[in-house]
């Protein structure tokens, strides 16, 4: 006898390809069911014919199925004046029992659109439907037949709780965790994350808060999330990522400007300035530092701030931009707008870069009869980066590398944008290295939690920044320079005495006379007053 003969075994194999058998169950139709057409309904009733597939769904593996009990009295005389009122007691007595009661389904009048009826289910009642293929996927929907009406009385004006079958085919829950209604946040708790959120707390440490004020709160740390994505798309004022950074800056009456490419209207470069920054700008234009930092948004812009100094040596932040490549011309245009907002003010005197060739040929440009100093502090760095490998105490015949160096790439070109013998010849107050601005990068990036923040959150860190920048006033060492300069706060927008309505008027009336083409301006106007209508594309994502 063979060892694969069939024989060989005292017991038949059985055929691994053979199908499971399907068993179908005929469930009773109630002829008072209401139909399932109502507004507002996602019906997860199932009437008639009934596929039972408790043996190939995975809804709660050992699950045995109890017989139908209950031990709460649903049975109420009590009226309630609202919907929210018949909800809210259902659901807290349900959860004091140990199970979880949701509604099915709602129904409106069709003469005054209001609700008059409402379906509450045990969360474990309708059928498992999975349309999963590659995975196999769970439930904890088994069928449970409990179900309470409440129905609405137009003449009392009140609502009644009717008791359709009061009896569950499950035990009551032990641990009610794992049901999100349980995690859900009171309100109190809700003000609470959104403050914490605003103060850039981490979410594990606002669930630790949460839960020492409240030990009996089972939240997890993705209901954090959630919120905090739910109070963030109620901020959120436009469809596309544009409309809500421009809604943001025109919210905060930041002087914002925009380059867009003419054939795409893909925008390109963002140069946006607080309004207590253009208040300090013109006050204390005498020196100006420039850097650019990187990893800081979504669409891997380069970002650039513009940074000074007051006369009491504090720094402040000039202006910001995103720049989508670093060439000159995208510098020149940056240091243009900042050079539009002086305005019938004096224009800096001193600039200071590190050696980045585009920035410095930008700021002959724009301000040509400015000094141009280069950091010490990068020239240091990129000393000790290029010759301190090949520099040791043992070998002094080395340092002749150092000398060239220093000699050909810095001496020769530049000794007259940082050497003392130079650059003493211009007043700097003191400003030799461009740190800073580096200073502003380090406190910018301490409040990103990732490389990929939007534009639009960018915008709040920086807002904040510039609100702790409080410039003092009055400092008996003050230079007598800066007493030369007015420091009042200079008014954005001069009030004129015109007729707006009529002058928009003969606009409108102008621009329908025109053809096609030129009726698109109106466009533009409104974007400026409405960004949330702005048709501005978002910046290209760069390359790395």
């Amino acid at each position: 006898m063979s060892f694969w003969d069939e024989n060989f075994f005292n017991y038949s194999v059985p055929d691994l390809n053979e199908e499971p058998p399907v068993e179908y169950s005929y469930g009773t139709i109630d002829q008072n069911a209401e139909p399932n057409a109502d507004v507002g309904f996602d019906s997860q009733a199932s009437y008639g014919f009934v596929y039972d597939d408790s043996k190939q769904s995975y809804t709660e593996e050992g699950y045995e199925e109890k017989p139908g009990v209950s031990n709460v009295n649903w049975e109420t005389k009590e009226e309630f004046m609202t919907e929210e009122a018949l909800v809210g007691w259902v659901k807290s007595r349900a959860v004091d029992n140990g199970y979880i009661v949701v509604k099915r389904r709602t129904k409106k009048s069709k003469t005054t659109g209001t609700v008059i009826k409402v379906w509450l289910m045990c969360d474990r009642g309708g059928e498992h439907n999975s349309i999963a293929i590659l995975r196999r996927s769970g439930s904890k929907k088994i069928g449970c037949p409990f179900q309470l009406v409440g129905l609405y009385n137009e003449v009392r004006e009140s609502w009644k709780l009717q008791v359709i079958n009061d009896n569950h085919n499950h035990e009551p829950a032990q641990n009610l965790e794992g049901h999100p209604y349980v995690r859900k946040f009171t309100q109190e708790e809700e003000d609470l994350v959104e403050n914490l959120t605003e103060r850039h707390m981490d979410p594990r440490n606002i669930l630790s808060s949460i839960k020492k004020h409240n030990p009996a709160n089972v939240s997890i740390p993705r209901d954090v999330y959630n919120l905090q994505q739910k109070l963030k798309n109620k901020k959120k004022f436009g469809d596309t990522p544009m409309q809500v950074l421009e809604n943001v800056l025109h919210s905060q009456r930041y002087v914002y400007y925009t380059r867009e490419d003419p054939e795409t209207n893909v925008v390109e470069d963002i140069f946006f300035c607080h309004p207590k920054s253009y208040c300090w700008w013109r006050a204390f234009p005498h020196v100006l530092m420039m850097d650019a930092t990187y990893k800081t948004n979504q669409y891997r812009l380069p970002f650039i701030q513009i940074v000074g100094v007051t006369s009491t040596h504090q720094t402040f932040s000039i202006a910001h931009a995103f720049v989508s490549k670093e060439r000159e011309e995208n510098y020149v245009w940056v240091l243009e707008m900042a050079k539009s907002m002086l305005n019938k003010c004096m224009e800096p005197r001193v600039i200071i870069t590190d050696r980045d060739l585009a920035v410095m040929n930008a700021c002959r440009k724009v301000f040509p009869e400015a000094a141009k100093y280069l950091c010490r502090w990068h020239i240091d760095e990129n000393i000790a980066k290029h010759c301190k490998a090949s520099f040791s105490d043992a070998d002094w015949n080395k340092f002749k590398g150092v000398l060239e160096y220093l000699t050909h790439t810095w001496l020769n070109s530049y000794r007259d944008m940082f050497v003392t013998a130079w650059t003493n010849r211009t007043r700097h107050f003191g400003q030799r290295t461009t740190n800073r601005v580096e200073s502003q990068h380090s406190n910018l990036k301490r409040f990103l939690r990732s490389p990929n923040s939007t534009l639009a959150s960018l915008v709040g860190f920086v807002n904040e920044i510039v609100q702790t920048q409080e410039i003092t006033k009055y400092r008996s060492d003050i230079d007598i320079f800066w007493t030369k300069l007015n420091a009042a706060n200079p008014t954005l927008l001069e009030e004129e005495e015109i007729d707006v309505i009529g002058q928009m008027g003969l606009v409108t009336e102008e621009i329908n006379s025109k053809p096609p083409e030129i009726k698109s301006l109106i466009k533009k106007v409104l974007a400026q007053v409405f960004p949330n209508k702005s048709d501005k594309k978002a910046p290209s994502v760069q390359k790395r």
